[in-house]
């Protein structure tokens, strides 16, 4: 086994986390013109019909010009299709996952919900999540929920915790708090960040870990980790709430896991990532793969504000090795370098046209144009999140001192 080998302990990104804090035409005068005296020579002419009335002609009056419709504004047409493709009485449905719900796809309703000012669709999807996911003894959510055979009903499959699902729904909590005025959600957000820190980290190889799961993942003398499960933005958000010193250590051990679980000629980190006490390496028992999981890391980096080479260029070396975004693979084995035989979603490349150019899409620019027709949850969702990233990018500044090497 080939380790990627670690330094004793973290060195600290200096600053990264100072000072964050949560937030997320006249007209001109015309000049008086004065109407023309009327000139006989231009007066229209008039006849007569055959019995000798007089016929007046008379100029056509110009038809009306319509008033243009208002442009709708992609942002509302984008979520509205969100609410009416995916969410049902508050249930966010996975549809490219035989319909099923998860803690993730409630948090990242309730984050575009946020994002979007929809607090009555934020409210629903909140009350689905504490009704039929807040089933365990703690303040964190069941990961997975099915629909039952008939379609009228459904339970919880799996009760174990998905760690981003928690942080998801936390973050947007926070989020609405702030902009609804609303300290409800702010307690509710503390529990789950407390459950958090106390049942899905633990300190190993000399570091801070984040857990995927309260269950399931410490082999051992390995820990298997998901490095897209680094939120970078929610922690970033949870250290400048809490001040717990915890969550810099978990942004440290993130960055620093980012720059260096790099495999295969393309240098990418796997979905699922092993951790051993003297190294780092492709988790045994899952698919060697970059992809679905993964692919989201360069989002969570870009969206924290970090733009540094080191931790992006491999992803946009990536999107050159293909003639165009539509050519990229939707996975890459990270063993032999192949690609996958499917193509990337069209919400993954969003994340490689925000990382090709993160620059060109601040502001008013969206990296992801919008959904089709029979597009997928996750796929939308990855897309409308790459939109709101670009909308935050002055949130979250760069790092002002350098980085580590």
């Amino acid at each position: 086994m080939n380790l990627l080998p670690l330094l004793t302990s973290p060195r600290p990104i200096a600053g990264i986390l100072v000072g964050c804090t949560l937030s997320l035409a006249g007209c001109s005068d015309n000049p008086t013109q004065e109407t023309p005296e009327t000139d006989p020579e231009s007066t229209p002419a008039q006849s007569v019909d055959a019995e000798g009335t007089s016929l007046r002609m008379t100029r056509a009056t110009p038809a009306a010009t319509p008033t243009p419709a208002p442009t709708p504004d992609p942002k509302v047409v984008n979520w509205n299709f969100f609410v009416k493709h995916f969410i049902n009485n508050g249930r966010v449905i996975d549809t490219g996952n035989g319909g099923i719900s998860h803690s993730e796809g409630q948090g990242y309703g309730m984050l575009i919900a946020e994002a979007r000012d929809d607090r009555a669709v934020f409210d629903d999807l909140w009350e689905w999540t504490k009704a039929n996911l807040g089933k365990r003894d703690d303040r964190l959510f069941c990961w997975k929920w099915a629909p039952n055979d008939t379609g009228d009903g459904g339970s919880v499959t799996d009760s174990n915790n998905a760690t981003d699902g928690d942080m998801l729904i936390a973050w947007a909590l926070l989020r609405g708090a702030e902009r609804w005025q609303a300290p409800e959600y702010v307690q509710a957000a503390e529990g789950i960040l407390e459950d958090v820190l106390k049942l899905c980290t633990l300190e190993h190889a000399n570091r801070l870990l984040l857990l995927p799961g309260v269950e399931g993942f410490v082999k051992e003398d390995v820990v298997i980790v998901n490095l897209s499960y680094w939120i970078y933005p929610a922690i970033r958000d949870f250290y400048a709430h809490s001040q717990d010193d915890r969550w810099e250590q978990l942004m440290d051990v993130g960055l620093e896991f980012a720059r260096i679980a790099k495999f295969s000629k393309y240098q990418l980190p796997p979905d699922w990532l092993a951790v051993h006490p003297r190294g780092l390496d492709i988790a045994s028992g899952w698919q060697p793969d970059y992809g679905y999981n993964a692919v989201r890391v360069p989002l969570h980096l870009l969206w924290a504000g970090v733009l540094d080479e080191r931790y992006i260029r491999s992803y946009r070396l990536l999107a050159e090795a293909v003639p165009n975004l539509s050519s990229l693979p939707a996975t890459v084995d990270l063993v032999t370098g192949a690609f996958g035989e499917s193509s990337a979603l069209p919400g993954m490349a969003a994340i490689y046209r925000l990382v090709q150019n993160p620059i060109q899409f601040r502001g008013e620019a969206a990296p992801y144009p919008g959904p089709m027709e029979q597009e997928a949850y996750f796929s939308v969702s990855l897309g409308l999140l790459c939109n709101i990233a670009s909308e935050e990018e002055k949130k979250y500044p760069p790092p002002t001192e350098a980085e580590t090497p």
